[in-house]
């Protein structure tokens, strides 16, 4: 379904824009008609300040192969002190033209071979491809919903796939895609403990620290733990998500061991593709100078707004349950009390396009995209809503 092109002025900030004409991914794969609420970017404008960048850099007219500069370099290490308290250095930065590059690049080069990666699950479908393509063994260890409505990961299981791969590489995702959980610093000091034990490498996917959405939580970086956790870890970071540029492929890596550096480094230069785009160094300054504070307190309450929306909603439909969503924009939907052969399916017949469970390791759930318009939000519920219904004879 291609959206009809609304005049810029006319939006609200986060009311969804048509995207027709753009090539978007999340609006071409499916038939015409077809609501999309999948892959993970949002359908409003990103923040005036990283237009503004965007169009001076492209008035300057060239575009050349471009290497990051001590602007961006700046940004970054200010950005993650101001808002996580974590004081990085600039040595430690690798850059990669997104995140998916360095996902794949830790998963192939770090750690020993034969040693598994530890994967929990249900997870982002990039953690467990990666494996493949690497041709790395993987051992998934299942996440569970307390009474409480808290996902948590049973750090026991952890340690035991940890002690029988040596050497190997643990895959965190915090705050956790799909299940929005954030880990607290308890957590994440057992978690450290068990891979410093057992010579664990940690590859951190923290691109939704700044979407967390309820108030009160914080987003702790596994590397601000101390020395050890920063010696043992990969930390990828990227605007991407909170600021909605996910196109321009761009992401920072914060490596602090020399060692473990050059080993990534000799990865992503000999085999990946590591030319940056200038669009994105560009979007990076520009998301992280401070420049689009506001805007993503903005956001962020307009993502609260849906997310509590979705819930009420969802919850009250027979069949359905969405736990309570700490952070992202991505909401965990259960459907298997539904008895759908293939939920995916029975949903995009409806005109509704969620993403499968089966590509996260879970098959009795869909993911949910509200990274959009409350308008648009209101039709996929209505679309859900009668499609359920339709389940249930």
């Amino acid at each position: 379904m291609q959206q009809a092109q609304q005049p810029a002025a006319a939006a609200a900030p986060f009311a969804s824009r048509g995207r027709a004409g753009t090539g978007s991914m999340k609006w071409t794969r499916y038939p015409e008609g077809t609501l999309p609420m999948w892959v993970a970017d949002m359908d409003f404008p990103a923040a005036g300040p990283i237009l503004e960048a965007l169009r001076a850099r492209v008035e300057h007219g060239v575009f050349g192969y471009t290497l990051p500069d001590q602007k961006l370099l700046e940004a970054c290490m200010a950005y993650f002190e101001r808002r996580w308290s974590w004081r990085t250095k600039a040595e430690s930065f690798v850059f990669s033209p997104g995140l998916g590059a360095g996902i794949h690049t830790a998963t192939r080069y770090l750690g020993e071979p034969a040693s598994a990666v530890i994967v929990p699950e249900p997870v982002y479908p990039p953690f467990r491809k990666a494996t493949v393509r690497a041709e790395r063994p993987r051992r998934d260890l299942r996440m569970r919903l307390r009474d409480d409505g808290i996902w948590e990961l049973d750090l026991d299981e952890l340690n035991d796939a940890a002690a029988a791969n040596p050497g190997g590489v643990f895959m965190l995702s915090n705050p956790h895609n799909p299940n929005g959980k954030v880990y607290e610093q308890a957590e994440l000091e057992r978690i450290a403990e068990i891979c410093l034990a057992h010579g664990v490498t940690v590859c951190a996917d923290e691109v939704h620290a700044d979407l967390i959405l309820d108030e009160g939580l914080r987003h702790v970086p596994f590397a601000s733990l101390g020395p050890e956790a920063a010696r043992i870890c990969v930390t990828l970071q990227s605007p991407s998500k909170a600021y909605n540029v996910a196109g321009l492929n761009f992401a920072a890596l914060v490596i602090d061991d020399p060692e473990l550096r050059a080993r990534y480094e000799r990865g992503a230069y000999g085999q990946v593709v590591a030319q940056l785009n200038p669009l994105g160094m560009a979007a990076a300054t520009a998301a992280w100078s401070g420049a689009c504070d506001e805007w993503l307190r903005d956001c962020v309450a307009h993502l609260r707004g849906s997310r509590d929306l979705l819930h009420a909603r969802l919850n009250a439909i027979a069949g359905v349950a969405m736990p309570p969503l700490p952070a992202t924009y991505l909401a965990w939907v259960r459907v298997a009390e539904l008895s759908l052969a293939n939920p995916f399916e029975h949903f995009l017949a409806h005109g509704l396009a969620l993403s499968d469970g089966r590509d996260f390791g879970d098959p009795e759930h869909l993911r949910w995209n509200f990274g959009c318009g409350r308008d648009q939000l209101e039709e996929g519920l209505r679309r859900f809503e009668k499609a359920a219904e339709a389940a249930r004879g």
